[in-house]
């Protein structure tokens, strides 16, 4: 297991969502010309291709692991080819820190049009945490603190020095 977080990059789509940045080729990670953390493949289905869309947060993206093909997509394609099932491809389609309600902006905005034949979600931890902050349901974990941060930078980065002090000075 390897640290791959920090160098992801990505694009913002009108608060709704983001997205890994199309063709990344990283050491523990690449994303295809959709952006998406998977092989190349057409956009069009070919005939008798079956397509499972993986959506979810970082447990889903693969935080962590050392290649795409050590992610839950990566494993669910192992185990469908093992089993001689070529025609199904398994598309990594999450994106670290998204709640399940960008997910669903996500997959109407964007993996709808790739014609999949099944959705995963994997979710739980982001929506968990976002709700007891923003003490509402679905919205992202930093959706609140985005728009107070917009209305007074000034007063966010006094607090964030102050709160990077104070935990520091906590673990000395």
């Amino acid at each position: 297991i390897v640290k791959d977080g920090g160098d992801i990059k990505y694009r913002y789509i009108k608060e709704l969502y983001h997205e890994p940045l199309p063709n990344q080729q990283r050491p523990t990670f690449s994303t295809n010309s959709f952006g998406f953390r998977s092989d190349e493949f057409p956009m069009l289905k070919p005939s008798g291709e079956i397509r499972i869309f993986l959506l979810g947060g970082s447990v889903g993206w693969g935080t962590g692991a050392s290649s795409n093909s050590n992610t839950i997509a990566g494993f669910l394609q192992k185990a469908f080819e093992s089993r001689g099932y070529g025609n199904v491809r398994v598309v990594n389609a999450a994106v670290g820190g998204s709640v399940i309600k960008q997910e669903y902006v996500y997959l109407l905005e964007k993996v709808k049009s790739f014609q999949p034949d099944a959705v995963i979600t994997v979710d739980g931890v982001n929506d968990i945490f976002a709700s007891m902050k923003n003490h509402e349901v679905g919205l992202p974990l930093n959706h609140l603190e985005a728009r107070a941060r917009e209305m007074d930078p000034g007063f966010f980065a006094f607090h964030d020095f102050a709160s990077a002090s104070a935990l520091y000075r906590s673990q000395k």
